[in-house]
This record gives structure tokens, sequence and C-alpha cells, in this order.
């Protein structure tokens, strides 16, 4: 049941006693994973030598928690992809179902073509508003892992009410890039439901935002040891970015096969993205653990916003090496955000491209991301999770600061176009006048395709990389008992500078240099990389350590549960 703290696997966590008395039995088919400092090849001959299953799912041999944690970002991995991949396109469908012909909705309120975008504004504000909030709540009340799993709820009520919506039919409109078929329509064609299905789409971006926010803070106490939680991060985006290929793969397989268009393909992915997660995310939240015990010297008046303040306040005065970090990713995750958006827009309107090659190659990025989430485990063997974390950063800024060098194209003239009336895809307007125009558009040179394949598969590897990278070095770095409240602050100051790279990219490419556009993620990637290269993580690690007893879970419960004892017998 969500919200009663209860484990069905699991007994609840009411305090370290309990976790003591536990007896063998239950902890039976975790101590290998629960082993620090155990490799990866030690897990894979214990017991029974490993075999076959564990070899291609190695989270099995996990702890509950840890197995648990990976599910539950293997949950998200559906709807992450639907709504990038379909929702989107169906959504920017629907409102030109509903546009007058000057092509706006809402009555004038706002251009068809705007929609998407402004939802995106939205959500975007929303989540760097409520984000801290939550994360206040969840540090203030036995309820972390109850409001996780209201999230995962309300994430999926709110697909399912996008599946609804976009139950279309053919309409008596020709479709005018196809003179043999009808304009599909959906059912419920007007602006009210467009309206409710553009707040479903906003609640189901804050909901995943909720959801994704409150699983990771249980990453800081899977293990006491900082590479062992990397590991475990580095599997739970495995899976995830393994998730949203496969969805990805099956429902573009499905769509073309039986020939959808657009509605049809974001009803049937809304289907098989929901039973898809709810596969993962049941297991997976019935493994978590609750976490019950609350600071009594934390601040709990006003709505939990002076606790709020006072962890603010504690960062900038005591932990100078997380503002750094903060700052860090607040330049990375604006360019990662971007990467897709602008690459999209830089391979069609600078290289030429269609839009199906186009896909194609942002495909193949999301592919090569599946082997890029073990990237930062298998770093770490080597490097600090920092020095990690800044090479991720320093690589990907290199790769766009080298694209433009190597990325050559010609601008050639598009065949003219006879003055015509033409049937348009507005849906309360028949037809539209189109003039002629000499207009020029770019062309890609023929080795330059080969070379964007090259870089997507870079852009790839490092795109899985970059946030295992991000989770395993802030899990090291945030104090216990917070873990909520900072990785909710970490989420709002990750969206400050948002804004940054689609403002320098339209500004290089209104000045007309549009092969340099690309150039804009490139200093931002390398500024995040500078920054980090200033963190102390052994100082960063002891100006936590008085606060992590506060860290709840079985693994943390037992490490205490041994420090009393070595403390006791040294006695």
């Amino acid at each position: 049941m969500l919200g009663d703290g209860k484990n069905a696997t699991t007994p609840e966590l009411a305090d370290e006693s309990s976790v003591e008395s536990r007896s063998e039995a239950d902890m039976s088919g975790s101590d290998g994973a629960q082993s620090l400092g155990v490799s990866f090849a030690q897990e894979q001959t214990s017991e029974n030598g490993g075999g076959c299953l564990t070899r291609w799912r190695p989270w099995s041999r996990f702890a509950d928690e840890a197995k648990g944690f990976v599910y539950l970002y293997a949950a998200r991995g559906g709807p992450s992809v639907y709504a990038a991949l379909f929702a989107n396109v169906a959504l920017n469908e629907f409102a030109y179902s509903v546009a007058d012909c000057d092509g706006t909705v809402l009555n004038g309120s706002m251009q068809a073509s705007s929609v998407v975008s402004s939802i995106g504004v939205v959500a975007g504000i929303l989540t760097a508003v409520l984000s801290p909030i939550i994360g206040t709540i969840s540090d203030l009340t036995p309820r972390r892992k109850g409001i996780m799993g209201a999230s995962y709820v309300v994430l999926l009520i709110s697909i399912l009410v996008q599946v609804i919506l976009f139950i279309s039919k053919d309409s008596d409109k020709v479709d005018p890039d196809d003179s043999d078929s009808m304009l599909p329509r959906p059912v419920a064609q007007s602006s009210a439901a467009l309206v409710v299905l553009c707040a479903a789409i906003v609640i189901k971006t804050l909901s995943y935002e909720s959801a994704a926010l409150l699983t990771s803070t249980f990453a800081p106490e899977l293990a006491t040891d900082d590479k062992e939680v990397a590991r475990y991060v580095g599997y739970a985006y495995l899976l995830m970015n393994w998730s949203q290929l496969f969805c990805a793969i099956v429902i573009i397989a499905v769509a073309m096969g039986a020939g959808f268009d657009s509605f049809q393909q974001a009803v049937m992915g809304g289907v098989f993205v929901l039973i898809y997660c709810i596969i993962y995310f049941v297991p997976g939240y019935r493994l978590m653990e609750a976490r019950t015990r609350i600071d009594p010297t934390f601040k709990r008046s006003w709505c939990g916003l002076l606790h709020l303040g006072e962890t603010l306040l504690e960062a900038l005065v005591r932990y100078p090496d997380l503002i750094k970090f903060f700052v860090s990713w607040s330049f990375a995750n604006a360019a990662s955000t971007a990467v897709s958006v602008l690459a999209t827009s830089y391979l069609q309107n600078y290289l030429g491209f269609d839009g199906t090659t186009t896909s194609a190659l942002l495909a193949l990025a999301l592919l090569f991301s599946v082997p890029g989430s073990l990237l930062v485990p298998r770093l770490s063997r080597f490097y600090s999770l920092k020095t990690t974390y800044v090479l991720v950063n320093a690589f990907y800024g290199l790769t766009f600061t080298l694209a433009p060098v190597v990325f050559l194209s010609d601008e050639v003239l598009v065949n003219d176009a006879n003055a015509t009336t033409v049937t348009t895809n507005y849906g309360f307007c028949d037809e539209f006048a189109v003039e002629a125009s000499n207009e020029t558009q770019f062309e890609a040179r023929g080795y330059v395709f080969y070379l964007v394949i090259c870089f997507c598969i870079v852009w790839g590897v490092l795109l899985g990389g970059i946030y295992t990278a991000s989770t395993s070095l802030f899990s090291a770095l945030v104090p216990g008992g917070k873990e909520a409240t900072y990785f909710s602050l970490k989420v709002t100051l990750a969206n400050v500078l948002t804004w940054l790279p689609s403002l320098a990219y339209t500004a290089i490419n209104e000045a007309g240099a549009t092969r340099w556009a690309i150039i804009s993620l490139g200093p931002i990637f390398l500024v995040a990389a500078v920054i980090a290269a200033f963190i102390n993580l052994d100082k960063a690690k002891m100006d936590i350590g008085s606060t992590l007893h506060r860290r709840q879970g079985k693994v943390w419960a037992e490490h205490k549960s041994d420090e009393n004892e070595k403390t006791a017998t040294s006695c």
C-alpha cells in the first residue's frame, strides 16, 4: 500500500535495534552485494559460481533495496521516452487540429507551433519551485517512500489521461501531404480538451520529476562506500536507458508495421509504457524500505520553510565543496538537457538531414547511452568520483567545440514553388495561399554523415555517463538526514541556467553563423569541468562526517551496529 511505510518483503525500519535483531535468513541472498568493496568479478563467481542470469542481470544479486532502486529507475525509462518521442509529437498535432486559419489556438492566445515549448517552460518553472518543497516535506515526515510511490501513481494516471485524449478518427479533410488519405483528428477535438491535455502533460512532468528526485535520495543510503554507490547508480541508469531504448524500438516498430499516424502511435505507445512501467514499479517499490526516523533537531515550523532556509545557510557556511558542485552541475545540466534539442536543430537546419535520418542518429546516441551508463563505475576503479565527473564534462565540451570545425555543408537552391492554394492542416481552416519563393537550404558534404555517426556514438556514451557521474558524486557529498532536501536543491539549481544553451545557440544562428551555433554547448560543459576540478572530495567527506549517523536503511544500520561493536570491544 502506498504511503503506509510498509514493505511486503522487508519489514519496516522503525529504529536501529529492529535491524540488528533481524535473522540471518532474512538477509540471505544479499550478502555478496552488501559486502562493501567487493568487485564485480567477485560477485560473478560467488554463490555457485554465477551464471547466465547474473552475467546479463547483475542487479539480480544486489541487496533488496539496491535492487529496488535499480527497478524504480527502469520504471521511469518508458515515461521518459514516451514524452520525448511520442506525446509531444501528438500534442503538436492536437494543437494544429484545433487551430484557426492564422495558426493560433485558445482564441488567438498563442501559435499552435508554440504549445509544446510553452508547456516545457511552465513545467520547468513549476518543477524548480516545487522540488525543494517536496524534498523538505520528505525529510521532515516519515513519508519519503509514500510520497515517492504517490508520484509514480500520479505519473501513470497522467499518461492514461493523455492516451484517452489522443484517441482519434479520420476527419473529412484531405491530408495535404497525402491526397489519398484523410487527416486524423482526435475524438475530443476542442480547445477545452487541449487545455486538459496540456494540464495532464504538465502534471506528468511534475510527477516524473518528483519520482526521479525521491528515488535518487535513496542512493547515498545504498552503501557506505562511494564506489559501491556509483556501481548501483551506474546499473540503475543502465537499465533506465535500456528501458528507453527498448520502449522506443517496440513502439516505433509496431507503429511503422501497422501504419499508425501520430495519434495512434501515442495511444499504443502510452498503453505499452503504462504496462512496462508497472512491471518495474511494483516490485521496485516493495523492495524499498521506509524512512521513518526524523532528527529531532530539524525545524518543522512554517511548513518546513525554516528547515529549507537553514539547509541553504548550512550549505553556504559548512559545505563549500557542495556549493561548487551545485554551480558546476547548473552548467552541466543546462548543456546536457539541451543536447538533443539543439543537435536536432543543427542536424536538420545546417547539415540538411531529413527527419528520418535525424531520428535515426538520435536513436543511435540513445543506444550508446546504455553502455555509457557503466562508464562511471568503470572509471571509478582508477579515478576518484570527482575526476570521473570532470573527465566526462571535459570530453563532452571538447566534442561540441570540435563539431563545427569538421561538420561542413554547402548552401544549395531549393526548387521554386508555384503560387497556389493548398489544403492546410489547421483543424478549423480549409485552405490558405502559398506564394512562389526562391529558397536555399544547407546540404552536408558527403563524408560528414559518417563523422556525425561517430560523434553521435560519443555523445550517447557521454550522455549515459554524465548523469551517473553527477548522482554518484553528489551522493558522496550530501550530508546525512537531509538527503531529500539537498537532492531537491540540486534539481532546482540545475534548472537555473537551462535557458543559456538555447539563448547562445539562437544568438549565433540569428547572426548568420549557423555552422558555429552548436559550439555554444562546448564552453558550458568546459566551465562545469573547471569548477568541479576545485572540489576537494576528501575535505568534503570530512565535513559531512558528523552527519552520517542520520543515514537510514539496512546497510547503514548494520554499519553503525558494527562500529558500535568495535567500539565496545576496544573498550
